[in-house]
Parts: C-alpha cells; structure tokens; sequence
C-alpha cells in the first residue's frame, strides 16, 4: 500500500483483506 496506483493494480482482494 505504497501508492493508490498500485492499490488500483493489485485486486480488490487485498483491498478487503487490507
């Protein structure tokens, strides 16, 4: 979770778990 452009590259799946 550096920047949002890599939140936006990784899948919403690490977004939820994150």
């Amino acid at each position: 979770m550096k920047t949002r452009n890599e939140e936006v590259r990784k899948p919403p799946v690490l977004k939820s778990i994150g």
